[in-house]
Protein backbone atom coordinates (compact mmCIF):
# COMPACT_ATOMS: atom_id res chain seq x y z
CA UNK A 1 0.00 0.00 0.00
CA UNK A 2 2.86 2.39 0.93
CA UNK A 3 4.89 1.68 -2.39
CA UNK A 4 1.30 2.15 -4.30
CA UNK A 5 0.81 5.91 -2.96
CA UNK A 6 4.14 6.72 -3.45
CA UNK A 7 3.74 5.48 -7.57
CA UNK A 8 0.78 7.80 -7.77
CA UNK A 9 2.63 11.08 -5.94
CA UNK A 10 5.43 10.15 -8.16
CA UNK A 11 3.64 9.52 -11.18
CA UNK A 12 1.08 12.53 -10.61
CA UNK A 13 4.60 14.74 -10.62
CA UNK A 14 5.82 13.03 -13.15
CA UNK A 15 3.03 13.92 -15.02
CA UNK A 16 3.02 18.02 -14.07
CA UNK A 17 6.63 18.39 -14.72
CA UNK A 18 5.86 17.00 -18.29
CA UNK A 19 4.02 20.04 -19.17
CA UNK A 20 4.61 22.22 -22.09
CA UNK A 21 6.25 25.41 -20.61
CA UNK A 22 6.80 28.74 -22.34
CA UNK A 23 8.79 31.61 -20.43
CA UNK A 24 9.77 35.08 -21.39
CA UNK A 25 13.18 36.89 -20.37
CA UNK A 26 14.72 40.44 -21.36
CA UNK A 27 17.96 41.77 -21.21
CA UNK A 28 16.71 44.57 -19.15
CA UNK A 29 12.63 46.15 -18.05
CA UNK A 30 14.52 49.50 -17.51
CA UNK A 31 14.52 51.73 -20.48
CA UNK A 32 14.61 54.97 -21.87
CA UNK A 33 11.98 55.98 -24.58
CA UNK A 34 12.65 54.55 -28.03
CA UNK A 35 15.42 51.95 -26.51
CA UNK A 36 15.43 48.42 -27.74
CA UNK A 37 14.71 45.75 -25.70
CA UNK A 38 15.98 42.42 -26.57
CA UNK A 39 13.53 39.88 -25.59
CA UNK A 40 14.07 36.18 -25.34
CA UNK A 41 11.08 33.40 -25.89
CA UNK A 42 11.80 29.42 -25.03
CA UNK A 43 9.00 27.16 -25.34
CA UNK A 44 9.95 23.57 -24.13
CA UNK A 45 7.45 20.48 -24.42
CA UNK A 46 7.41 17.19 -24.08
CA UNK A 47 8.36 14.60 -27.22
CA UNK A 48 4.84 13.17 -26.38
CA UNK A 49 3.45 16.49 -27.02
CA UNK A 50 3.16 18.27 -30.77
CA UNK A 51 2.93 21.89 -30.91
CA UNK A 52 0.06 23.71 -33.04
CA UNK A 53 2.60 25.65 -34.36
CA UNK A 54 0.99 29.16 -35.53
CA UNK A 55 2.95 31.59 -37.02
CA UNK A 56 5.95 32.55 -34.92
CA UNK A 57 6.78 35.81 -36.68
CA UNK A 58 3.66 37.46 -35.34
CA UNK A 59 3.53 35.80 -31.79
CA UNK A 60 3.15 39.52 -30.34
CA UNK A 61 0.61 41.63 -32.92
CA UNK A 62 -0.48 43.78 -30.53
CA UNK A 63 3.67 45.64 -29.66
CA UNK A 64 6.42 46.17 -32.19
CA UNK A 65 8.26 42.84 -32.21
CA UNK A 66 11.18 42.53 -34.69
CA UNK A 67 11.95 38.72 -34.55
CA UNK A 68 15.88 38.36 -35.54
CA UNK A 69 16.38 34.80 -34.43
CA UNK A 70 14.37 31.57 -34.50
CA UNK A 71 16.60 28.19 -34.03
CA UNK A 72 14.48 25.13 -33.02
CA UNK A 73 12.77 22.34 -32.39
CA UNK A 74 16.01 21.27 -31.06
CA UNK A 75 15.89 17.55 -29.21
CA UNK A 76 17.15 18.05 -25.42
CA UNK A 77 16.84 14.96 -23.19
CA UNK A 78 12.83 14.17 -23.46
CA UNK A 79 11.96 17.68 -24.56
CA UNK A 80 12.02 19.53 -27.29
CA UNK A 81 13.16 23.86 -27.09
CA UNK A 82 12.48 26.35 -29.94
CA UNK A 83 13.92 29.62 -28.81
CA UNK A 84 13.32 32.94 -30.81
CA UNK A 85 14.95 36.41 -30.10
CA UNK A 86 13.84 39.67 -31.03
CA UNK A 87 13.82 43.52 -30.17
CA UNK A 88 10.49 45.55 -28.76
CA UNK A 89 10.37 49.29 -28.35
CA UNK A 90 8.02 51.47 -26.50
CA UNK A 91 7.21 55.13 -26.93
CA UNK A 92 5.03 55.31 -23.97
CA UNK A 93 6.53 56.70 -20.80
CA UNK A 94 5.66 54.51 -17.30
CA UNK A 95 4.97 50.75 -17.34
CA UNK A 96 4.46 48.97 -20.27
CA UNK A 97 3.37 45.39 -21.04
CA UNK A 98 4.66 42.81 -22.78
CA UNK A 99 1.58 40.32 -23.08
CA UNK A 100 1.84 36.54 -22.48
CA UNK A 101 1.83 34.34 -25.47
CA UNK A 102 -0.13 31.55 -25.73
CA UNK A 103 0.38 28.08 -27.93
CA UNK A 104 -2.07 25.34 -28.70
CA UNK A 105 -0.42 21.78 -27.77
CA UNK A 106 -1.68 18.02 -28.86
CA UNK A 107 -1.35 15.37 -26.37
CA UNK A 108 -0.65 11.59 -26.94
CA UNK A 109 -4.48 11.31 -26.17
CA UNK A 110 -5.16 14.36 -29.04
CA UNK A 111 -6.37 16.30 -26.40
CA UNK A 112 -5.65 20.19 -26.81
CA UNK A 113 -3.54 21.93 -24.12
CA UNK A 114 -3.33 25.85 -24.21
CA UNK A 115 -0.26 27.11 -22.19
CA UNK A 116 0.78 30.56 -21.84
CA UNK A 117 4.04 33.04 -20.52
CA UNK A 118 3.34 35.37 -17.44
CA UNK A 119 3.10 38.84 -19.43
CA UNK A 120 6.42 40.98 -19.00
CA UNK A 121 6.59 44.52 -17.23
CA UNK A 122 9.08 46.97 -19.07
CA UNK A 123 9.56 51.13 -17.54
CA UNK A 124 10.26 53.77 -19.66
CA UNK A 125 11.75 57.01 -18.70
CA UNK A 126 12.02 59.56 -20.47
CA UNK A 127 16.38 60.62 -21.81
CA UNK A 128 15.11 64.14 -20.62
CA UNK A 129 16.31 65.18 -16.99
CA UNK A 130 13.61 65.71 -14.02
CA UNK A 131 14.31 69.75 -14.44
CA UNK A 132 13.85 69.18 -18.40
CA UNK A 133 10.82 67.99 -18.04
CA UNK A 134 9.29 70.55 -16.19
CA UNK A 135 7.19 73.66 -18.30
CA UNK A 136 8.97 76.93 -17.90
CA UNK A 137 9.30 80.76 -18.96
CA UNK A 138 10.55 81.68 -22.14
CA UNK A 139 14.66 82.83 -21.58
CA UNK A 140 15.57 85.86 -22.13
CA UNK A 141 17.59 86.55 -25.62
CA UNK A 142 21.09 85.47 -25.51
CA UNK A 143 23.73 88.16 -25.96
CA UNK A 144 26.48 87.26 -28.27
CA UNK A 145 29.91 88.83 -27.46
CA UNK A 146 31.03 90.05 -30.67
CA UNK A 147 28.06 90.71 -32.74
CA UNK A 148 27.06 94.08 -34.88
CA UNK A 149 28.86 96.82 -33.90
CA UNK A 150 26.49 99.96 -32.80
CA UNK A 151 28.02 102.12 -35.45
CA UNK A 152 27.70 99.50 -38.35
CA UNK A 153 24.19 98.89 -37.23
CA UNK A 154 23.30 102.97 -37.18
CA UNK A 155 24.91 102.85 -40.71
CA UNK A 156 22.16 100.28 -41.93
CA UNK A 157 19.75 102.19 -40.66
CA UNK A 158 20.83 105.43 -42.25
CA UNK A 159 21.42 103.47 -46.00
CA UNK A 160 17.74 102.29 -45.46
CA UNK A 161 16.40 105.37 -44.80
CA UNK A 162 18.57 106.77 -47.64
CA UNK A 163 17.32 104.24 -49.94
CA UNK A 164 13.58 104.53 -49.36
CA UNK A 165 13.99 108.56 -49.89
CA UNK A 166 15.67 108.22 -52.60
CA UNK A 167 12.97 106.20 -54.40
CA UNK A 168 10.23 108.62 -53.03
CA UNK A 169 11.99 111.20 -54.88
CA UNK A 170 12.17 109.13 -57.71
CA UNK A 171 8.91 108.32 -57.71
CA UNK A 172 7.86 112.12 -57.04
CA UNK A 173 10.32 113.44 -60.18
CA UNK A 174 8.40 110.74 -62.37
CA UNK A 175 4.91 111.78 -61.48
CA UNK A 176 6.29 115.50 -61.89
CA UNK A 177 7.96 115.17 -65.17
CA UNK A 178 4.30 113.04 -66.63
CA UNK A 179 2.46 116.16 -64.97
CA UNK A 180 4.85 118.44 -67.17
CA UNK A 181 3.92 116.27 -70.05
CA UNK A 182 0.40 116.45 -69.79
CA UNK A 183 0.42 120.16 -69.47
CA UNK A 184 2.54 120.98 -71.97
CA UNK A 185 0.24 118.54 -74.38
CA UNK A 186 -2.94 120.85 -73.30
CA UNK A 187 -1.14 123.60 -74.58
CA UNK A 188 -1.54 123.90 -78.48
CA UNK A 189 2.58 124.37 -79.99
CA UNK A 190 2.97 126.06 -83.37
CA UNK A 191 5.53 123.49 -84.95
CA UNK A 192 6.33 125.89 -87.97
CA UNK A 193 7.55 128.56 -85.42
CA UNK A 194 8.76 126.22 -83.44
CA UNK A 195 10.94 125.97 -86.67
CA UNK A 196 11.86 129.05 -86.93
CA UNK A 197 12.75 129.62 -83.54
CA UNK A 198 15.56 126.88 -83.60
CA UNK A 199 16.67 128.54 -86.38
CA UNK A 200 17.31 131.80 -84.64
CA UNK A 201 18.91 130.27 -81.30
CA UNK A 202 22.24 130.70 -83.21
CA UNK A 203 23.37 127.31 -81.76
CA UNK A 204 25.49 126.80 -84.80
CA UNK A 205 27.17 129.43 -84.45
CA UNK A 206 28.05 128.23 -80.56
CA UNK A 207 29.40 125.13 -81.52
CA UNK A 208 25.73 123.36 -80.50
CA UNK A 209 25.41 121.14 -83.43
CA UNK A 210 23.94 118.00 -81.55
CA UNK A 211 21.30 120.07 -79.48
CA UNK A 212 20.39 122.06 -82.72
CA UNK A 213 20.05 118.18 -84.73
CA UNK A 214 18.01 117.35 -81.44
CA UNK A 215 15.64 119.93 -81.27
CA UNK A 216 14.99 119.76 -84.73
CA UNK A 217 14.16 116.28 -84.75
CA UNK A 218 12.07 116.70 -81.77
CA UNK A 219 9.78 119.24 -82.84
CA UNK A 220 9.10 117.06 -86.52
CA UNK A 221 8.54 113.68 -83.98
CA UNK A 222 6.54 115.36 -81.77
CA UNK A 223 4.11 117.19 -84.92
CA UNK A 224 4.15 113.56 -86.18
CA UNK A 225 3.05 112.36 -83.24
CA UNK A 226 0.17 114.56 -82.91
CA UNK A 227 -1.50 113.32 -86.10
CA UNK A 228 0.52 110.38 -87.30
CA UNK A 229 2.62 108.14 -85.44
CA UNK A 230 1.60 107.39 -82.16
CA UNK A 231 4.46 107.40 -79.49
CA UNK A 232 6.47 108.69 -81.93
CA UNK A 233 9.17 110.64 -79.72
CA UNK A 234 9.67 106.87 -78.25
CA UNK A 235 9.92 105.16 -81.60
CA UNK A 236 12.70 104.62 -84.09
CA UNK A 237 13.61 106.43 -87.59
CA UNK A 238 12.74 103.14 -88.95
CA UNK A 239 9.73 101.92 -86.81
CA UNK A 240 7.93 105.89 -87.59
CA UNK A 241 8.78 105.34 -91.55
CA UNK A 242 6.64 101.45 -90.73
CA UNK A 243 3.86 103.38 -89.54
CA UNK A 244 3.76 106.12 -91.80
CA UNK A 245 4.03 102.81 -95.08
CA UNK A 246 0.54 101.02 -93.16
CA UNK A 247 -1.06 104.57 -93.82
CA UNK A 248 -0.37 104.71 -98.10
CA UNK A 249 1.62 108.01 -97.52
CA UNK A 250 3.56 109.61 -99.79
CA UNK A 251 7.09 107.28 -100.63
CA UNK A 252 8.57 110.49 -101.57
CA UNK A 253 7.18 112.49 -98.12
CA UNK A 254 8.12 109.42 -96.47
CA UNK A 255 11.57 108.82 -97.54
CA UNK A 256 12.06 112.83 -96.74
CA UNK A 257 11.20 112.30 -93.08
CA UNK A 258 13.42 109.26 -93.10
CA UNK A 259 16.07 111.05 -94.23
CA UNK A 260 15.75 113.74 -92.45
CA UNK A 261 14.94 111.93 -88.83
CA UNK A 262 18.09 109.62 -89.95
CA UNK A 263 20.50 112.51 -90.06
CA UNK A 264 19.48 114.12 -86.65
CA UNK A 265 20.25 110.45 -85.27
CA UNK A 266 23.78 110.07 -86.45
CA UNK A 267 24.55 113.37 -84.94
CA UNK A 268 23.32 112.86 -81.86
CA UNK A 269 24.52 109.28 -81.50
CA UNK A 270 27.23 108.85 -84.17
CA UNK A 271 28.73 112.64 -83.95
CA UNK A 272 28.02 112.98 -87.65
CA UNK A 273 28.73 116.62 -88.90
CA UNK A 274 27.21 117.18 -91.45
CA UNK A 275 27.56 120.27 -94.20
CA UNK A 276 27.46 123.72 -92.72
CA UNK A 277 25.12 124.46 -95.68
CA UNK A 278 23.09 121.56 -95.11
CA UNK A 279 22.96 122.39 -91.36
CA UNK A 280 21.90 125.74 -92.26
CA UNK A 281 18.66 124.97 -94.23
CA UNK A 282 18.27 121.82 -91.98
CA UNK A 283 14.87 124.34 -89.98
CA UNK A 284 13.56 124.74 -93.33
CA UNK A 285 13.81 121.55 -94.51
CA UNK A 286 11.75 120.18 -91.74
CA UNK A 287 9.00 123.29 -91.97
CA UNK A 288 8.73 121.86 -95.86
CA UNK A 289 8.15 117.81 -94.85
CA UNK A 290 5.74 119.26 -91.95
CA UNK A 291 3.80 121.79 -94.75
CA UNK A 292 3.21 118.78 -96.76
CA UNK A 293 2.13 116.35 -94.46
CA UNK A 294 -0.19 119.53 -93.49
CA UNK A 295 -1.25 119.66 -97.04
CA UNK A 296 -2.03 115.62 -97.11
CA UNK A 297 -4.04 115.98 -93.51
CA UNK A 298 -5.98 118.64 -95.64
CA UNK A 299 -6.49 116.90 -98.84
CA UNK A 300 -7.53 113.86 -96.71
CA UNK A 301 -10.97 115.94 -94.57
CA UNK A 302 -11.49 117.13 -97.74
CA UNK A 303 -11.78 114.17 -99.52
CA UNK A 304 -13.60 112.69 -96.13
CA UNK A 305 -16.17 115.33 -96.59
CA UNK A 306 -16.81 115.39 -99.83
CA UNK A 307 -17.62 111.20 -99.33
CA UNK A 308 -20.05 112.15 -96.53
CA UNK A 309 -21.95 114.78 -98.56
CA UNK A 310 -22.13 112.08 -101.42
CA UNK A 311 -23.11 110.24 -99.16
CA UNK A 312 -25.81 112.23 -97.66
CA UNK A 313 -27.45 113.25 -100.70
CA UNK A 314 -27.71 109.74 -102.11
CA UNK A 315 -29.59 108.91 -98.71
CA UNK A 316 -32.22 111.74 -99.56
CA UNK A 317 -32.81 110.61 -102.85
Amino acid sequence: MFWSVIFFVYGSLSWALAMPEIDVGADTTNVTLGQPVELELKIKYPRTFNLLEPDLRLIWPDIEFSLTDLTGPTKLQNNYQIVLRGSVQFFELGRNIVPPVKFLFLNSKNDTVLVASQDLTVFVKSILSQDEQEIRDIKPPIKIDGGIPIWLFILLIVMVFISIGGVLFFLFNRYRRRASEALVEDVEIDFSAEFKRIEQMGLLEKGEIKLYYSLLSDNLRKFLEKMWVEEAMEKTTGEIESVLQAQNIDKDLISRTGLYLSTADLVKFARFCPDRNNANYAPQLGLSILNSFEKLNKQQIESTETTKRIGDAESTI
